[in-house]
């Protein structure tokens, strides 16, 4: 058996959160069109729906994830005009590895986007520590 380093693991944790956080907005980005999704009420009430089902994804993400937090604003979430609107973050976690806590983000178009800390008061916040 190979041990890991400790960087390893770290690695290894960022990598898994990326993949749940980019699969939980393009969950999101599916369901406003499936379920005819046409409020941020309706959004937001599918979000939390989505984040303690027992589906393979949502069960990743509460794995990886102690908190996440939601773009608010439904219009965001809609179909990109531009390519700008590809790179605006669509959700934020919080995370640990060890006892060091981590934020990372995700954008509309599936990419990193950088966070260092909770959101601001545009985004909705989901604990997922509850449904553990």
């Amino acid at each position: 058996m190979v041990a890991c380093e400790p960087d390893d693991i770290t690695q290894q944790k960022h990598f898994r959160v990326d993949g749940a956080l980019r699969q939980f907005v393009g969950e999101i980005q599916m369901a406003v069109v499936e379920h005819s999704i046409t409020d941020s009420g309706n959004l937001l009430a599918w979000a939390q729906s989505y984040s303690t089902s027992t589906n393979k994804p949502a069960l990743e993400l509460r794995s990886v994830c102690d908190t996440v937090w939601v773009k608010r604003n439904f219009n965001d979430w809609l179909p990109p005009a531009g390519t700008n609107a590809t790179r605006a973050t669509a959700v934020v976690a919080k995370y640990k590895v060890e006892a060091k806590s981590y934020f990372m983000g995700s954008t509309f178009g599936a990419g990193r986007a950088a966070a260092t800390g909770a959101p601001d008061s545009g985004f909705t916040k989901l604990d997922l520590t509850a449904t553990k």
